[in-house]
């Protein structure tokens, strides 16, 4: 999992840790898969990091349609 880490403040008060996942390519897509996978499990949220790479929106609305 990426060692940056993304501080929320909790509505109660608290904050917590949302991992940061960057999709830049610097690492095989399988290790990113993998990192967004466990945050998703563990967590629940990630924020992804998109340096220089779009999402198409077709993929964003395939997604939400999913969920």
């Amino acid at each position: 999992m990426s060692l940056l880490q993304f501080t929320m403040a909790i509505t109660n008060g608290h904050t917590g840790q949302i991992p940061v996942i960057d999709i830049s390519g610097t690492l095989p897509e399988s290790e990113i898969a993998a990192q967004l996978v466990d945050a998703a499990a563990t967590y629940g949220f990630v924020y992804v990091k998109n340096e220089g790479k779009d999402i198409p929106i077709e993929a964003i609305d395939s997604l939400f349609d999913l969920v």
